[in-house]
């Protein structure tokens, strides 16, 4: 496909009323990150959830996250393994999401008193150090930074002077 024939395509699609709406409903309340769900500790536990769900799979994970936004977060701290594997195996990648949600859950307990007093730098370097469930620290950099912006916050990461993109 040329550059031009691919233009006119996006052209044609972006002109259309529907996907306006669409763009802008997303936009004022993201389809991966729900304003409803209120409780700071459960947006984290969400963040590592929307982890590889693409647009094809936003239905599927839009009802595990009605459910699990359904129990408390003290609900969901004390459920077994079993329990929230269960609950999120409609997203695929079940022992992973897993391992995420349980070293999440140890990271807010630890961090409990002072996890929204932290700095943006002194709270990075915490997540930096955590071990568990971690492939890489950009992916919990990027859970945390959307985390922190919507609870207002700004958080940069540098690197080599410019801002790293996530």
């Amino acid at each position: 496909m040329e550059k031009k024939e691919y233009k006119n395509i996006l052209d044609i699609c972006s002109s259309q009323e529907s996907v306006h709406e669409d763009i802008f409903k997303n936009h004022d309340d993201n389809m991966w990150w729900p304003l409803k769900v209120t409780d700071y500790r459960k947006r984290l536990l969400i963040a590592g959830l929307s982890t590889r769900i693409s647009y094809n799979m936003i239905r599927s994970y839009q009802k595990v996250i009605n459910n699990f936004d359904s129990f408390s977060y003290d609900e969901i701290k004390n459920m077994s393994e079993q329990k929230i594997k269960e609950i999120i195996k409609g997203l695929g990648l079940s022992n992973t999401r897993y391992k995420y949600i349980h070293s999440m859950i140890n990271f807010i307990e630890e961090h409990s008193e002072d996890l929204l007093k932290l700095s943006n730098e002194e709270l990075m370097k915490i997540i930096n150090d955590i071990k568990e469930g971690k492939n890489d620290d950009s992916f919990l950099y990027a859970i945390v930074k959307k985390a922190l912006e919507d609870n207002g916050k700004e958080l940069k990461k540098e690197n080599n002077g410019e801002h790293r993109r996530y």
